[in-house]
C-alpha cells in the first residue's frame, strides 16, 4: 500500500480536538492516561458512535476491561463524563457518552484565566500609575491619595492618558498635589474632555482666555509692545528634554 495515500487517510478521519484540553486537564485533575481515554471517547462520538464497546476502548487503551472500567468511572466521579439514558418511540432504553460537562469545566478555567489576566494587568497600570506620580512628587504617597487614584480608574473610569495629562498640568503649574489632578479632571469630566487630544485643545483654549484676560487688565500694553518670546516648557512625563 502507497504510504503517502494511507497517511492522507488517517489525516481525514482526524479528530477535532479541542487545544484546552490539553492545556488545562491538570487543573482538572486529569492524568494523562485519563486525557487519552476522554479523546478515544470524543473520536467515538464525533463518528456518531455513543457507547462504544468497553472491549474495543480497553483494547485501544492497553488496558484490560476492568481497568477500563475503572478509568470510566474515574472520569464519571470527577464529573467530567457522564452516561445518558434515552428511550425512544418503541421504548427502547440506551445509553450513551457525553462529555458537556468536561467542556463546560474547561470553559471556565479559560474564563476564570481571562478574568485573572485582567485583574493582573490592571494591578501593573495601577502600580505603574502610583510609581509616576510617586517620582513626579518626589515623595511617596499617602493611604488616602492612593484611594484617590484607584477612584479615578475604578470608579470615573478616567483613562490612564487624561490622568498623565493632568499630572504634567500639575508639574507644570507647581502644584504637585492629589487634589490639584483631581480638580483638572474632573473640570474635564464635566467639560466632556474624553481623549488626550481633548485634554491638550481644552488647555490650549484655557491658557487663550488667561492671556485675553490678563491684557484687558493691563493698562499699560498696547498694540505697540513687543510680544514676549515664545518660551518652552519642559515636559515632565517625557524622558527627553526639549531641543534649546
Amino acid at each position: 500500500m502507497d504510504y503517502q495515500f494511507l497517511a492522507k487517510s488517517m489525516m481525514a478521519g482526524s479528530v477535532n480536538l479541542p487545544v484546552p484540553l490539553l492545556q488545562y486537564h491538570h487543573q482538572l485533575g486529569l492524568e494523562d492516561t485519563d486525557v487519552l481515554l476522554l479523546i478515544h471517547l470524543h473520536g467515538y462520538i464525533q463518528q456518531g458512535e455513543y457507547l462504544p464497546p468497553i472491549a474495543e476502548l480497553s483494547k485501544r487503551m492497553a488496558l484490560t476491561q476492568s481497568e477500563c472500567y475503572i478509568k470510566i468511572q474515574k472520569l464519571i466521579d470527577a464529573k467530567v463524563l457522564k452516561i445518558n439514558t434515552e428511550i425512544d418511540a418503541q421504548r427502547r432504553v440506551t445509553e450513551r457518552y457525553d462529555l458537556t460537562p468536561l467542556w463546560e469545566k474547561i470553559a471556565l478555567q479559560v474564563v476564570n484565566q481571562v478574568e485573572d489576566e485582567v485583574v493582573e494587568e490592571k494591578q501593573a497600570r495601577d502600580m505603574s500609575m502610583y510609581a509616576l506620580i510617586e517620582r513626579e512628587f518626589s515623595r511617596q504617597l499617602s493611604p488616602i491619595e492612593g484611594e484617590t487614584i484607584a477612584n479615578w480608574t475604578e470608579l470615573e473610569h478616567y483613562e490612564p492618558e487624561l490622568i498623565k495629562e493632568a499630572l504634567k498640568e500639575a508639574v507644570i503649574a507647581g502644584k504637585k498635589n492629589i487634589r490639584y489632578i483631581d480638580r483638572i479632571l474632573s473640570n474635564w469630566q464635566a467639560n466632556g474632555v474624553k481623549t488626550l487630544d481633548d485634554a491638550k485643545a481644552a488647555s490650549r483654549e484655557f491658557g487663550t482666555h488667561t492671556m485675553k484676560t490678563n491684557t484687558k487688565s493691563s493698562p499699560n500694553l498696547t498694540s505697540e509692545a513687543k510680544p514676549a518670546k515664545p518660551f518652552k516648557m519642559y515636559n515632565w512625563l517625557d524622558d527627553n528634554k526639549p531641543k534649546t
